[in-house]
Formats: structure tokens, sequence, C-alpha cells
């Protein structure tokens, strides 16, 4: 798959395996190696192709600038991508909560 960034395409190498015995369901992705070139893949589209994916250790700690979520703007993204949790509406709750997904976009940095 590739996506374009500032017209360059970026590559995700999905590794697939065929496997006609299995009848219902003969293709199947290869898991060795995913989460890494999935994680290639996102340093290049977000940070270019300059420089390599660093070795991050899980229980780092990043700090950015400090961000206000509105409730208003957490419900404008449930709605563009389909999510209608009640957990997510101004409506139903005095404190409305963000979806995991919403993280990406608050985590999102366009400097490419």
């Amino acid at each position: 798959m590739y996506e374009d960034r500032q017209h360059v395409s970026i590559l995700l190498s999905l590794q697939l395996e065929y496997k006609p015995s299995n009848g219902f369901a003969p293709i199947h992705e290869i898991a060795i190696g995913r989460n890494t070139r999935i994680k290639e893949f996102y340093w290049k589209l977000w940070y270019g192709d300059h420089g390599a994916l660093p070795a991050i250790d899980i229980h780092e700690i990043f700090v950015g600038p400090d961000v206000t979520i509105e409730a208003d703007t957490v419900e404008r993204f449930c709605a563009v991508v389909g999510n209608q949790g009640k957990s997510f509406k101004v409506a139903r709750n005095d404190v409305v909560k963000a979806p995991m997904d919403f993280a990406i976009v608050m985590g999102w940095k366009v400097g490419c």
C-alpha cells in the first residue's frame, strides 16, 4: 500500500501468504516484523525519509505542548469516523470521553 506525502509515495509493506488448503480464508498476513514495518511507515510519513526509526523504550515519556480538547471536537471526530459510542456524545454526558483513535489525531505531527 502507498500513502502520498507531499507528492512522494510512502510504502507500507504488507506481507501476505496464500494457503489454498485453508479454503474459506486462504490469504493470511505474515505477522513476523509486521509492527516494525508499520512503525517505519508512519515514521517516514510523519518525519520524512531522512533519519532512521529510533529505538524507543515503551516506557519512555514524551512531553509536548499543552492542548485543550473541546467536547464538540471529539463529537465531530466521532461523527466523521462513524463512532456512535454514547460516551463520546455531548448531549449524554457531563464529561465527554474521547476514543483511543482520537489520540492519533492529537499526537499527529504535521511537519513533513
